[in-house]
């Protein structure tokens, strides 16, 4: 139990990651069979009981980045990108831990690009592309992005 400034008390309940899966995976499934209003609550759920998770959060990101919500997916893919999954990061193999983060905080910046395109922020795509980058040079796809990005500006 923890009290917040407000006087409320909290109580974190650890539950299994397979309840948190299942979540997951049915929405996941549920956008794959073309039911994505029905896979918003799943998704939603998934992100609400295990919050530090850096793929869920991506994966709520991208549904509304599929409904052209770029604000709100630019808001999510922006709180996954500052999100640390507790379970990697407290991976024994701290090579294979940062590799991982690293890989989920590329997703979350190409994410930020994408969005960032689409509301025209060019320099903020940019940023979020070159931050993937630092992570992972080699990341084809935000090389791509920023092709993009040069083809649409001239710079």
């Amino acid at each position: 139990e923890a009290q917040s400034a407000d006087g409320k008390v909290a109580k974190t309940i650890a539950i299994a990651d397979a309840i948190c899966d299942s979540y997951f995976v049915k929405g996941f499934a549920l956008i794959d069979l073309k039911r994505p209003a029905e896979a918003l609550p799943n998704l939603e759920a998934a992100v609400a009981l295990d919050p530090d998770n850096q793929h869920y959060i991506n994966e709520l990101a991208e549904w509304y980045k599929l409904s052209r919500n770029w604000n709100k997916s630019l808001e999510l893919f922006t709180l996954a990108s500052e999100t640390s999954d507790f379970a990697i990061i407290s991976m024994e193999d701290r090579k294979v831990s940062e590799r991982i983060t690293n890989q989920m905080r590329c997703r979350s910046f190409r994410g930020i690009a994408f969005n960032q395109v689409e509301l025209q922020n060019w320099e903020e795509a940019r940023t979020a592309l070159q931050k993937c980058l630092t992570l992972n040079p080699d990341d084809a796809a935000s090389k791509a992005e920023l092709g993009y990005i040069q083809q649409q500006t001239g710079k």
